[in-house]
């Protein structure tokens, strides 16, 4: 079968469902720290821009809007 069964749809919908719930669930946990940090004097930016910078979910979010319509 050349376009695959329907399983495989499936499982594409629900990934890209885990994949976007894990982006979430990412970001709350970063809001978490930033509330965290600051309760603690720490300046959160500058402790996660010296771990390499918080990522940008444009491209993901974008794709997962595109897949999702």
């Amino acid at each position: 079968m050349l376009g695959g069964s329907k399983g495989r749809y499936i499982w594409e919908t629900w990934t890209q469902e885990a994949i976007q719930r894990r982006l979430r669930d990412a970001q709350d946990g970063l809001n978490l720290f930033r509330s965290l940090a600051k309760d603690n004097g720490i300046d959160p930016e500058t402790f996660i821009n010296s771990l390499g910078g918080e990522p940008s979910f444009s491209d993901c979010e974008q794709s997962a809007q595109q897949f999702n319509s």
